[in-house]
Protein backbone atom coordinates (compact mmCIF):
# COMPACT_ATOMS: atom_id res chain seq x y z
CA UNK A 1 0.00 0.00 0.00
CA UNK A 2 1.06 3.61 -0.84
CA UNK A 3 1.06 4.83 2.72
CA UNK A 4 0.25 2.28 4.98
CA UNK A 5 3.43 -0.62 5.20
CA UNK A 6 2.68 -4.45 4.42
CA UNK A 7 1.85 -5.77 7.84
CA UNK A 8 0.08 -3.04 9.03
CA UNK A 9 -2.35 -3.77 5.95
CA UNK A 10 -2.90 -7.56 7.36
CA UNK A 11 -3.52 -6.19 10.25
CA UNK A 12 -6.24 -4.00 9.12
CA UNK A 13 -7.75 -6.79 6.43
CA UNK A 14 -8.13 -9.03 9.41
CA UNK A 15 -9.38 -6.56 11.94
CA UNK A 16 -12.10 -5.37 8.84
CA UNK A 17 -12.68 -9.10 7.64
CA UNK A 18 -13.77 -9.68 11.95
CA UNK A 19 -16.21 -6.79 12.08
CA UNK A 20 -17.50 -6.45 9.13
CA UNK A 21 -17.04 -9.87 7.40
CA UNK A 22 -15.53 -8.12 4.27
CA UNK A 23 -12.55 -9.60 2.19
CA UNK A 24 -9.75 -7.54 1.82
CA UNK A 25 -6.83 -9.75 0.57
CA UNK A 26 -3.25 -8.81 -0.26
CA UNK A 27 -4.46 -8.42 -4.28
CA UNK A 28 -7.40 -5.55 -2.63
CA UNK A 29 -4.90 -3.87 -0.67
CA UNK A 30 -5.86 -0.52 -2.46
CA UNK A 31 -8.94 -0.58 -2.54
CA UNK A 32 -8.86 -1.02 1.48
CA UNK A 33 -6.97 1.86 1.67
CA UNK A 34 -9.02 4.01 -0.86
CA UNK A 35 -11.65 2.67 2.03
CA UNK A 36 -9.82 4.33 4.98
CA UNK A 37 -8.90 7.79 3.19
CA UNK A 38 -12.76 7.88 2.55
CA UNK A 39 -13.98 7.10 6.63
CA UNK A 40 -11.17 8.78 8.41
CA UNK A 41 -13.30 12.42 8.21
CA UNK A 42 -16.42 10.58 9.32
CA UNK A 43 -14.25 9.59 12.21
CA UNK A 44 -12.56 12.91 12.61
CA UNK A 45 -8.95 11.93 10.89
CA UNK A 46 -7.33 13.75 8.97
CA UNK A 47 -4.16 12.02 8.61
CA UNK A 48 -4.56 8.24 7.17
CA UNK A 49 -1.82 7.25 9.52
CA UNK A 50 -3.07 8.40 12.72
CA UNK A 51 -6.53 7.07 11.73
CA UNK A 52 -5.15 3.62 10.77
CA UNK A 53 -3.27 2.99 14.45
CA UNK A 54 -6.56 4.21 16.12
CA UNK A 55 -8.54 1.54 14.79
CA UNK A 56 -5.69 -0.87 15.54
CA UNK A 57 -6.36 0.05 18.92
CA UNK A 58 -9.80 1.05 19.65
CA UNK A 59 -13.02 -1.25 20.42
CA UNK A 60 -15.06 -0.37 17.78
CA UNK A 61 -19.07 0.20 18.80
CA UNK A 62 -21.78 -0.96 16.58
CA UNK A 63 -22.18 2.22 14.91
CA UNK A 64 -18.64 2.59 14.46
CA UNK A 65 -18.20 -0.81 12.75
CA UNK A 66 -21.48 -0.10 10.36
CA UNK A 67 -19.91 3.54 9.82
CA UNK A 68 -16.57 2.11 8.57
CA UNK A 69 -18.64 -0.40 6.53
CA UNK A 70 -20.52 2.02 4.65
CA UNK A 71 -17.09 3.40 3.03
CA UNK A 72 -16.00 -0.04 1.78
CA UNK A 73 -18.45 -1.38 -0.53
CA UNK A 74 -19.73 0.57 -3.61
CA UNK A 75 -22.86 2.27 -3.78
CA UNK A 76 -23.13 3.21 -7.50
CA UNK A 77 -26.12 2.19 -9.24
CA UNK A 78 -28.98 2.89 -11.66
CA UNK A 79 -32.33 2.30 -12.72
CA UNK A 80 -32.97 -0.38 -14.63
CA UNK A 81 -29.23 -1.32 -14.00
CA UNK A 82 -28.27 -4.71 -16.27
CA UNK A 83 -31.86 -4.64 -18.29
CA UNK A 84 -31.48 -8.17 -19.25
CA UNK A 85 -32.04 -9.17 -15.59
CA UNK A 86 -35.54 -7.27 -15.27
CA UNK A 87 -36.11 -8.71 -18.64
CA UNK A 88 -35.93 -12.92 -17.10
CA UNK A 89 -37.19 -11.51 -13.93
CA UNK A 90 -40.44 -9.83 -15.73
CA UNK A 91 -41.18 -13.50 -17.72
CA UNK A 92 -40.83 -14.73 -13.91
CA UNK A 93 -43.14 -12.70 -12.50
CA UNK A 94 -45.87 -12.82 -15.05
CA UNK A 95 -45.59 -16.78 -16.02
CA UNK A 96 -44.33 -18.65 -13.18
CA UNK A 97 -45.44 -15.69 -9.99
CA UNK A 98 -48.41 -14.63 -10.52
CA UNK A 99 -49.91 -17.73 -12.32
CA UNK A 100 -50.04 -19.65 -9.67
CA UNK A 101 -51.17 -16.96 -6.76
CA UNK A 102 -54.89 -18.29 -6.09
CA UNK A 103 -57.35 -15.20 -7.36
CA UNK A 104 -58.20 -14.35 -3.54
CA UNK A 105 -54.48 -13.87 -2.35
CA UNK A 106 -52.82 -11.44 -4.65
CA UNK A 107 -49.88 -11.17 -2.15
CA UNK A 108 -45.87 -10.76 -3.70
CA UNK A 109 -43.06 -9.75 -1.84
CA UNK A 110 -39.51 -8.67 -2.73
CA UNK A 111 -36.72 -8.00 -1.21
CA UNK A 112 -33.43 -5.84 -2.24
CA UNK A 113 -30.93 -6.56 -0.23
CA UNK A 114 -27.98 -3.86 -0.19
CA UNK A 115 -30.20 -0.94 -1.82
CA UNK A 116 -27.83 1.89 -1.57
CA UNK A 117 -29.75 5.01 -2.58
CA UNK A 118 -32.67 2.83 -3.86
CA UNK A 119 -32.60 2.92 -7.81
CA UNK A 120 -33.32 -1.06 -7.48
CA UNK A 121 -35.98 -1.05 -5.41
CA UNK A 122 -37.81 1.66 -7.44
CA UNK A 123 -37.12 -0.27 -10.78
CA UNK A 124 -38.95 -3.56 -9.51
CA UNK A 125 -41.96 -1.13 -8.21
CA UNK A 126 -41.93 0.59 -11.52
CA UNK A 127 -41.83 -3.10 -13.51
CA UNK A 128 -44.56 -3.83 -11.43
CA UNK A 129 -46.68 -1.13 -12.26
CA UNK A 130 -46.23 -1.02 -16.06
CA UNK A 131 -47.23 -5.00 -15.94
CA UNK A 132 -49.84 -5.80 -13.32
CA UNK A 133 -53.47 -4.53 -14.04
CA UNK A 134 -55.27 -3.03 -11.25
CA UNK A 135 -52.04 -3.23 -9.17
CA UNK A 136 -54.26 -1.23 -5.95
CA UNK A 137 -56.21 -4.26 -5.90
CA UNK A 138 -52.76 -6.19 -4.81
CA UNK A 139 -50.85 -6.26 -1.76
CA UNK A 140 -47.46 -5.74 -2.96
CA UNK A 141 -44.49 -5.24 -0.25
CA UNK A 142 -40.87 -4.39 -1.70
CA UNK A 143 -38.62 -4.29 1.30
CA UNK A 144 -35.14 -2.50 0.26
CA UNK A 145 -32.35 -2.55 3.06
CA UNK A 146 -29.18 -1.36 3.50
CA UNK A 147 -26.45 -0.57 5.81
CA UNK A 148 -25.65 3.01 4.84
CA UNK A 149 -28.02 5.18 6.69
CA UNK A 150 -27.26 8.17 4.35
CA UNK A 151 -27.77 5.92 1.51
CA UNK A 152 -31.35 5.28 2.82
CA UNK A 153 -32.49 8.63 3.54
CA UNK A 154 -31.47 9.51 -0.21
CA UNK A 155 -33.34 6.46 -1.35
CA UNK A 156 -36.76 7.78 1.28
CA UNK A 157 -36.46 10.94 -0.68
CA UNK A 158 -36.61 9.72 -3.67
CA UNK A 159 -34.77 12.57 -5.66
CA UNK A 160 -32.20 11.44 -8.07
CA UNK A 161 -29.85 13.75 -10.89
CA UNK A 162 -29.56 12.26 -14.51
CA UNK A 163 -26.53 10.01 -13.52
CA UNK A 164 -29.29 7.40 -12.15
CA UNK A 165 -31.04 7.62 -15.34
CA UNK A 166 -28.01 6.49 -17.76
CA UNK A 167 -29.03 3.97 -20.05
CA UNK A 168 -32.63 3.67 -18.36
CA UNK A 169 -35.54 3.10 -21.05
CA UNK A 170 -36.90 6.26 -22.62
CA UNK A 171 -39.95 6.12 -21.12
CA UNK A 172 -38.53 6.56 -17.40
CA UNK A 173 -38.23 10.13 -16.48
CA UNK A 174 -41.87 11.39 -18.59
CA UNK A 175 -43.91 8.17 -16.81
CA UNK A 176 -42.83 8.38 -13.20
CA UNK A 177 -40.60 11.51 -12.35
CA UNK A 178 -41.48 15.08 -11.85
CA UNK A 179 -38.60 17.21 -12.26
CA UNK A 180 -38.08 19.92 -9.77
CA UNK A 181 -36.49 23.33 -9.99
CA UNK A 182 -32.89 22.18 -8.99
CA UNK A 183 -33.03 20.23 -12.10
CA UNK A 184 -33.20 16.70 -10.33
CA UNK A 185 -36.20 14.30 -10.40
CA UNK A 186 -38.77 13.67 -8.07
CA UNK A 187 -39.81 9.47 -8.24
CA UNK A 188 -44.06 9.70 -7.93
CA UNK A 189 -45.76 8.83 -4.66
CA UNK A 190 -47.70 6.05 -6.46
CA UNK A 191 -43.99 4.12 -6.68
CA UNK A 192 -42.56 5.62 -3.33
CA UNK A 193 -45.47 4.21 -1.26
CA UNK A 194 -44.39 0.33 -2.59
CA UNK A 195 -41.31 0.25 -1.71
CA UNK A 196 -39.95 0.40 2.31
CA UNK A 197 -36.66 1.00 2.99
CA UNK A 198 -34.89 0.06 6.14
CA UNK A 199 -31.87 -0.26 8.31
CA UNK A 200 -30.62 -4.07 8.14
CA UNK A 201 -27.63 -5.24 8.09
CA UNK A 202 -26.85 -8.55 6.77
CA UNK A 203 -23.71 -9.79 8.66
CA UNK A 204 -25.39 -8.81 12.12
CA UNK A 205 -29.29 -8.74 12.21
CA UNK A 206 -31.49 -12.07 11.75
CA UNK A 207 -33.29 -13.08 8.62
CA UNK A 208 -35.85 -14.53 8.06
CA UNK A 209 -36.97 -12.46 11.01
CA UNK A 210 -40.83 -11.26 11.42
CA UNK A 211 -39.80 -8.51 13.37
CA UNK A 212 -38.02 -7.00 10.39
CA UNK A 213 -40.57 -8.09 7.97
CA UNK A 214 -38.10 -10.41 6.14
CA UNK A 215 -39.63 -13.67 5.33
CA UNK A 216 -41.06 -15.55 2.59
CA UNK A 217 -40.28 -13.68 -0.24
CA UNK A 218 -41.22 -14.24 -3.92
CA UNK A 219 -37.83 -12.53 -4.91
CA UNK A 220 -34.54 -11.74 -3.32
CA UNK A 221 -32.38 -9.23 -4.99
CA UNK A 222 -28.67 -9.32 -3.67
CA UNK A 223 -26.70 -8.09 -6.56
CA UNK A 224 -22.92 -6.87 -5.86
CA UNK A 225 -23.06 -6.80 -2.28
CA UNK A 226 -21.45 -10.40 -1.50
CA UNK A 227 -18.96 -10.16 -3.65
CA UNK A 228 -17.20 -8.48 -0.47
CA UNK A 229 -17.83 -10.61 2.27
CA UNK A 230 -15.87 -13.61 3.35
CA UNK A 231 -16.29 -17.09 1.96
CA UNK A 232 -17.21 -17.88 5.52
CA UNK A 233 -20.53 -15.09 5.87
CA UNK A 234 -21.26 -15.57 2.53
CA UNK A 235 -22.06 -19.06 2.89
CA UNK A 236 -24.08 -18.18 6.04
CA UNK A 237 -25.98 -15.25 4.35
CA UNK A 238 -27.12 -17.61 1.26
CA UNK A 239 -28.09 -20.23 4.08
CA UNK A 240 -30.34 -17.19 5.18
CA UNK A 241 -31.38 -16.22 2.34
CA UNK A 242 -32.60 -19.57 1.49
CA UNK A 243 -34.73 -19.52 4.53
CA UNK A 244 -35.98 -16.12 3.97
CA UNK A 245 -37.74 -17.09 0.54
CA UNK A 246 -41.00 -18.75 0.18
CA UNK A 247 -40.71 -22.58 -1.11
CA UNK A 248 -40.86 -21.57 -4.44
CA UNK A 249 -38.65 -18.39 -4.35
CA UNK A 250 -36.43 -17.05 -6.50
CA UNK A 251 -32.82 -15.51 -6.13
CA UNK A 252 -31.15 -13.02 -7.73
CA UNK A 253 -27.35 -12.67 -7.81
CA UNK A 254 -24.90 -10.57 -9.67
CA UNK A 255 -22.93 -13.05 -12.21
CA UNK A 256 -19.36 -12.38 -10.14
CA UNK A 257 -21.16 -13.66 -6.88
CA UNK A 258 -22.76 -16.91 -8.96
CA UNK A 259 -21.13 -20.09 -8.05
CA UNK A 260 -22.56 -23.59 -8.44
CA UNK A 261 -20.97 -24.74 -5.50
CA UNK A 262 -22.63 -22.18 -2.72
CA UNK A 263 -26.07 -22.31 -4.82
CA UNK A 264 -26.30 -25.99 -4.98
CA UNK A 265 -29.19 -26.15 -2.98
CA UNK A 266 -31.18 -24.15 -5.23
CA UNK A 267 -32.26 -24.59 -9.02
CA UNK A 268 -30.23 -22.86 -11.64
CA UNK A 269 -32.23 -21.29 -14.16
CA UNK A 270 -30.64 -20.02 -17.48
CA UNK A 271 -31.69 -17.21 -19.43
CA UNK A 272 -29.98 -14.95 -22.22
CA UNK A 273 -26.91 -13.62 -20.43
CA UNK A 274 -28.84 -14.28 -16.92
CA UNK A 275 -28.23 -17.23 -14.46
CA UNK A 276 -31.29 -16.90 -11.57
CA UNK A 277 -31.65 -19.37 -8.69
CA UNK A 278 -34.81 -21.15 -7.48
CA UNK A 279 -35.24 -22.47 -4.39
CA UNK A 280 -35.69 -25.93 -4.17
CA UNK A 281 -38.55 -27.34 -1.68
CA UNK A 282 -37.23 -29.77 -0.04
CA UNK A 283 -35.44 -30.14 3.25
CA UNK A 284 -32.46 -28.38 3.68
CA UNK A 285 -29.49 -28.42 6.22
CA UNK A 286 -27.75 -25.04 7.60
CA UNK A 287 -24.07 -24.70 6.33
CA UNK A 288 -24.36 -27.94 4.06
CA UNK A 289 -24.02 -26.64 -0.02
CA UNK A 290 -23.33 -30.14 -0.89
CA UNK A 291 -26.88 -31.11 -1.86
CA UNK A 292 -27.25 -32.76 -5.25
CA UNK A 293 -28.20 -30.04 -8.14
CA UNK A 294 -31.42 -30.10 -10.16
CA UNK A 295 -30.39 -27.89 -13.42
CA UNK A 296 -33.42 -26.35 -15.62
CA UNK A 297 -32.73 -24.42 -18.58
CA UNK A 298 -35.28 -21.91 -19.41
CA UNK A 299 -34.89 -20.58 -23.39
CA UNK A 300 -36.36 -17.43 -23.43
CA UNK A 301 -36.55 -15.09 -26.63
CA UNK A 302 -34.21 -12.44 -26.39
CA UNK A 303 -35.68 -9.29 -26.16
CA UNK A 304 -33.80 -5.46 -27.06
CA UNK A 305 -32.17 -4.10 -24.03
CA UNK A 306 -34.83 -0.86 -24.25
CA UNK A 307 -37.57 -3.54 -22.43
CA UNK A 308 -41.24 -2.63 -23.39
CA UNK A 309 -43.32 -4.42 -19.89
CA UNK A 310 -46.57 -5.92 -21.53
CA UNK A 311 -49.61 -5.70 -19.21
CA UNK A 312 -50.78 -8.89 -18.26
CA UNK A 313 -54.96 -8.85 -18.07
CA UNK A 314 -56.79 -10.60 -16.37
CA UNK A 315 -53.90 -35.45 8.31
CA UNK A 316 -51.91 -36.62 11.54
CA UNK A 317 -50.29 -39.73 13.00
CA UNK A 318 -49.84 -40.80 16.64
CA UNK A 319 -46.85 -39.07 18.29
CA UNK A 320 -45.66 -42.98 18.96
CA UNK A 321 -45.71 -43.45 15.01
CA UNK A 322 -42.84 -40.44 14.52
CA UNK A 323 -40.51 -42.11 11.97
CA UNK A 324 -37.38 -43.35 13.86
CA UNK A 325 -35.60 -41.52 10.52
CA UNK A 326 -35.50 -38.36 8.23
CA UNK A 327 -33.74 -38.71 5.53
CA UNK A 328 -31.80 -36.08 3.53
CA UNK A 329 -29.94 -35.99 0.18
CA UNK A 330 -26.09 -34.97 0.07
CA UNK A 331 -24.03 -35.06 -2.20
CA UNK A 332 -24.83 -38.78 -4.11
CA UNK A 333 -25.37 -40.10 -0.59
CA UNK A 334 -28.57 -40.75 1.97
CA UNK A 335 -28.08 -39.85 5.31
CA UNK A 336 -30.38 -40.85 8.34
CA UNK A 337 -30.37 -39.20 11.60
CA UNK A 338 -31.74 -41.09 14.34
CA UNK A 339 -35.27 -39.48 15.39
CA UNK A 340 -36.45 -41.91 18.89
CA UNK A 341 -39.71 -41.70 20.46
CA UNK A 342 -40.12 -38.04 22.26
CA UNK A 343 -42.35 -36.88 24.79
CA UNK A 344 -44.51 -33.71 24.38
CA UNK A 345 -42.35 -31.19 25.60
CA UNK A 346 -39.07 -33.12 24.21
CA UNK A 347 -41.20 -32.83 20.77
CA UNK A 348 -41.96 -29.21 20.76
CA UNK A 349 -37.91 -28.45 21.78
CA UNK A 350 -37.02 -30.08 19.04
CA UNK A 351 -39.32 -28.77 16.66
CA UNK A 352 -37.71 -25.25 17.71
CA UNK A 353 -34.74 -26.46 16.96
CA UNK A 354 -36.00 -27.69 13.66
CA UNK A 355 -38.13 -24.05 13.60
CA UNK A 356 -34.62 -22.52 14.34
CA UNK A 357 -32.59 -24.35 11.48
CA UNK A 358 -35.41 -23.69 8.92
CA UNK A 359 -36.31 -27.13 8.38
CA UNK A 360 -40.00 -26.11 8.76
CA UNK A 361 -41.42 -29.01 7.17
CA UNK A 362 -39.92 -31.09 10.46
CA UNK A 363 -40.85 -28.48 12.47
CA UNK A 364 -44.92 -28.79 12.15
CA UNK A 365 -44.48 -32.29 11.52
CA UNK A 366 -43.59 -32.80 15.04
CA UNK A 367 -46.21 -29.84 16.41
CA UNK A 368 -49.04 -31.87 14.63
CA UNK A 369 -48.28 -35.02 16.24
CA UNK A 370 -48.18 -33.17 19.89
CA UNK A 371 -51.82 -31.10 19.08
CA UNK A 372 -53.12 -34.61 17.44
CA UNK A 373 -53.51 -35.79 21.54
CA UNK A 374 -53.21 -32.76 23.31
CA UNK A 375 -55.09 -29.52 20.93
CA UNK A 376 -54.54 -27.40 23.98
CA UNK A 377 -50.53 -27.06 24.38
CA UNK A 378 -49.88 -23.27 23.85
CA UNK A 379 -46.69 -23.60 22.96
CA UNK A 380 -46.92 -25.67 19.93
CA UNK A 381 -49.80 -23.74 18.48
CA UNK A 382 -47.70 -20.32 18.91
CA UNK A 383 -44.69 -21.90 17.39
CA UNK A 384 -47.11 -23.19 14.53
CA UNK A 385 -47.95 -19.58 14.02
CA UNK A 386 -44.43 -18.69 13.70
CA UNK A 387 -43.70 -21.44 11.35
CA UNK A 388 -46.32 -20.49 8.91
CA UNK A 389 -45.61 -16.78 9.20
CA UNK A 390 -42.29 -17.41 7.51
CA UNK A 391 -43.53 -19.55 5.36
CA UNK A 392 -45.63 -16.92 3.62
CA UNK A 393 -48.86 -18.26 4.95
CA UNK A 394 -50.84 -15.23 6.59
CA UNK A 395 -54.10 -17.30 6.88
CA UNK A 396 -52.96 -20.51 8.04
CA UNK A 397 -50.57 -18.23 10.82
CA UNK A 398 -53.42 -16.23 11.62
CA UNK A 399 -55.97 -19.16 12.65
CA UNK A 400 -52.86 -20.78 15.30
CA UNK A 401 -52.79 -16.86 16.45
CA UNK A 402 -56.72 -17.25 17.16
CA UNK A 403 -56.52 -20.62 19.24
CA UNK A 404 -53.81 -19.29 21.02
CA UNK A 405 -55.29 -16.25 22.22
CA UNK A 406 -58.27 -18.98 22.74
CA UNK A 407 -55.83 -21.14 24.79
CA UNK A 408 -54.31 -18.54 27.05
CA UNK A 409 -55.89 -15.00 26.56
CA UNK A 410 -53.93 -13.49 29.07
CA UNK A 411 -50.22 -14.33 26.86
CA UNK A 412 -49.23 -11.58 24.99
CA UNK A 413 -47.14 -13.59 22.34
CA UNK A 414 -49.79 -14.14 20.18
CA UNK A 415 -51.70 -10.70 19.85
CA UNK A 416 -48.00 -9.33 19.04
CA UNK A 417 -47.56 -12.15 16.47
CA UNK A 418 -50.94 -11.88 15.01
CA UNK A 419 -49.98 -8.20 14.25
CA UNK A 420 -46.95 -8.59 12.63
CA UNK A 421 -48.76 -11.21 10.62
CA UNK A 422 -51.70 -8.33 9.91
CA UNK A 423 -49.14 -5.56 9.20
CA UNK A 424 -47.52 -8.29 6.44
CA UNK A 425 -51.18 -8.22 4.81
CA UNK A 426 -51.69 -4.46 4.79
CA UNK A 427 -54.11 -4.58 7.07
CA UNK A 428 -52.35 -1.84 9.25
CA UNK A 429 -55.13 -0.30 11.54
CA UNK A 430 -55.82 -3.84 12.76
CA UNK A 431 -51.94 -4.37 13.35
CA UNK A 432 -51.80 -1.51 15.78
CA UNK A 433 -54.62 -2.48 17.73
CA UNK A 434 -53.46 -5.99 17.98
CA UNK A 435 -50.05 -4.37 19.46
CA UNK A 436 -51.75 -2.44 21.69
CA UNK A 437 -53.70 -5.04 23.39
CA UNK A 438 -50.18 -6.82 23.25
CA UNK A 439 -49.41 -3.88 25.49
CA UNK A 440 -51.91 -3.96 27.84
CA UNK A 441 -51.29 -7.62 28.54
CA UNK A 442 -47.65 -6.67 29.13
CA UNK A 443 -46.45 -3.05 29.77
CA UNK A 444 -43.16 -4.05 29.31
CA UNK A 445 -42.92 -5.98 26.02
CA UNK A 446 -39.88 -4.35 24.49
CA UNK A 447 -40.36 -6.17 21.02
CA UNK A 448 -43.57 -4.90 20.97
CA UNK A 449 -42.97 -1.36 21.80
CA UNK A 450 -40.69 -1.63 18.90
CA UNK A 451 -43.02 -2.72 16.74
CA UNK A 452 -45.49 0.00 17.59
CA UNK A 453 -42.83 2.69 16.99
CA UNK A 454 -41.58 1.06 13.65
CA UNK A 455 -45.13 0.66 12.11
CA UNK A 456 -45.87 4.60 13.27
CA UNK A 457 -42.14 5.97 11.61
CA UNK A 458 -43.72 3.97 8.36
CA UNK A 459 -46.90 5.68 8.59
CA UNK A 460 -45.36 8.90 8.96
CA UNK A 461 -46.55 9.09 12.60
CA UNK A 462 -43.67 10.77 14.28
CA UNK A 463 -44.12 11.91 17.62
CA UNK A 464 -45.84 8.50 18.41
CA UNK A 465 -43.27 6.65 16.72
CA UNK A 466 -40.55 8.51 18.36
CA UNK A 467 -42.88 7.92 21.63
CA UNK A 468 -42.40 3.85 21.38
CA UNK A 469 -39.18 4.12 20.42
CA UNK A 470 -38.21 5.61 23.69
CA UNK A 471 -40.55 3.40 25.96
CA UNK A 472 -38.35 0.27 24.51
CA UNK A 473 -34.96 2.34 24.60
CA UNK A 474 -35.89 2.83 28.41
CA UNK A 475 -37.01 -0.66 28.79
CA UNK A 476 -33.60 -1.68 26.85
CA UNK A 477 -31.29 -0.03 29.42
CA UNK A 478 -32.07 -2.36 32.12
CA UNK A 479 -30.55 -5.29 29.90
CA UNK A 480 -26.73 -5.78 29.18
CA UNK A 481 -26.16 -5.39 25.61
CA UNK A 482 -25.19 -9.18 25.10
CA UNK A 483 -28.77 -9.90 26.88
CA UNK A 484 -31.44 -11.40 23.92
CA UNK A 485 -34.76 -9.27 23.76
CA UNK A 486 -37.37 -11.51 24.27
CA UNK A 487 -39.53 -12.40 20.89
CA UNK A 488 -36.89 -10.90 19.09
CA UNK A 489 -35.75 -13.90 17.00
CA UNK A 490 -32.55 -13.71 18.61
CA UNK A 491 -31.56 -9.79 18.64
CA UNK A 492 -29.56 -8.51 21.45
CA UNK A 493 -30.02 -5.63 23.47
CA UNK A 494 -26.76 -3.79 22.29
CA UNK A 495 -28.13 -4.25 19.26
CA UNK A 496 -31.74 -3.28 19.04
CA UNK A 497 -30.15 0.25 20.55
CA UNK A 498 -28.31 0.82 17.53
CA UNK A 499 -31.02 -0.55 15.41
CA UNK A 500 -33.29 2.33 17.08
CA UNK A 501 -30.92 4.87 16.76
CA UNK A 502 -30.45 4.19 13.35
CA UNK A 503 -33.93 4.48 12.57
CA UNK A 504 -34.45 7.60 14.54
CA UNK A 505 -31.54 9.51 13.65
CA UNK A 506 -32.50 10.80 10.71
CA UNK A 507 -36.33 12.07 11.85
Amino acid sequence: MKHIQENIAFQLSGLISAKLGLNFPKERFRDLENGLNKAKKDFDFDDLVQFVDWLLGTELSSAQIELLASHFTIGETYFFRDMKYFNAIEKIIKDDIIQKIPVKDKRLRIWSAGCSTGEEAYSVAIMLDRIIHNINDWNITIMATDINTKSLKKARDGVYKDWSFRNSPDWLKPDYFKETSKGCFQINQSIKDIVTFQYHNLALDPYPSLVHNLFAFDIIFCRNVMMYFTQDLMTKAIGKFFHSLNDTGFFIVSPSEASHLLFSAFDTLYYPDVILYKKINSEYIPDKYNLIQKEKYYHVEKQTEDIVFTPIRKKSKKLNNIPKTISTVTGEQSKSYEFPYLEKKESIEQAETFFNRGRYDDAEKLLKEVLSSDKENFSAMILLAKIYGNRGLPGESLGCCKKAIELDKLNPEPYYLQATILQETGKTVEAVEWLKKALYLDSKFIICHFGLGNLFLKLGKISESKKYFKNASNLIAHYNNEEIIPESAGITAGRLKDIITKLTENN
